[in-house]
């Protein structure tokens, strides 16, 4: 009776181990919405989200069609692929291929680790996809402020460059000007010093044939205005 006893009391303990170190079901996630808040995202902020949170997650990223990457991740001999496809509302995350992550196909399980790296790729998506969102409906209502100024503006487009300032931006130099004759961009001195954090480190310039040139800096603000002498001649 004891020896039944203590063999039934063992094949009890076996299998509990045995369960407990079973590998979990791949995580897969499949049609997962790109963001729990935002509900307007547009292709280009989902896919700079995905590229991202990619990178920033260390895996490196291939994009493979207008609307997946692939990406891989490598880490102390571990190795794992995945295809992250997207749209502006959902996303998944399909596994590829992976090295010793115990990945079995018959019963799609795998070491916990891949779970955790996929857990955190799609955290990070969503988080970018919020970002990014907000950062666009910032730049739309500046859009807006800035067309709202230019329509209320006394400047006129009287092509001369007596009435352009400097801190204009280039939008209200265009409605005072026009479109330029040609434009040019560079980097400036100013940002190979990694002691400067100022504006100046970037320039590009509006070229406006018989009147000058106008120069602005890396927030597209008139930095300096430079009249040809045959118009400052004739004033």
């Amino acid at each position: 009776m004891k020896s039944k006893l203590r063999i039934s009391m063992t094949a009890i303990l076996l299998s509990t181990i045995f369960v407990g170190c079973s590998a979990p079901a791949i995580n897969n996630p499949t049609n997962a919405p790109v963001s729990l808040i935002a509900n307007t995202p547009t292709l280009v902020q989902v896919d700079d989200a995905v590229k991202n949170g990619l990178i920033h997650r260390h895996w490196i990223p291939q994009k493979v069609s207008p609307n997946s990457y692939i990406g891989t991740y490598e880490s102390r001999g571990l190795m794992a692929k995945v295809k992250v496809t997207f749209n502006t509302s959902t996303f998944s995350i399909e596994h590829l291929e992976s090295k010793n992550l115990d990945y079995d196909p018959s019963d799609q399980t795998i070491h916990p680790t891949y779970n955790k790296w996929i857990d955190g790729l799609e955290r990070e998506i969503r988080v970018r996809v919020d970002k990014n969102v907000k950062i666009g409906k910032r730049h739309q209502r500046r859009r807006e402020r800035t067309k709202k100024k230019l329509n209320n503006s006394t400047y006129t487009a009287t092509g001369s460059f007596s009435t352009i300032q400097r801190g204009m931006s280039s939008s209200e130099v265009r409605s005072i000007l026009g479109e330029p004759n040609d434009i040019t961009r560079k980097v400036t001195k100013k940002a190979f010093n990694p002691f400067y954090f100022g504006s100046d480190r970037f320039r590009s310039t509006y070229y406006y044939k018989g009147q000058g040139r106008i120069e602005f800096n890396i927030y597209n603000k008139v930095e300096e205005i430079h009249i040809d002498r045959n118009e400052s001649g004739n004033k």
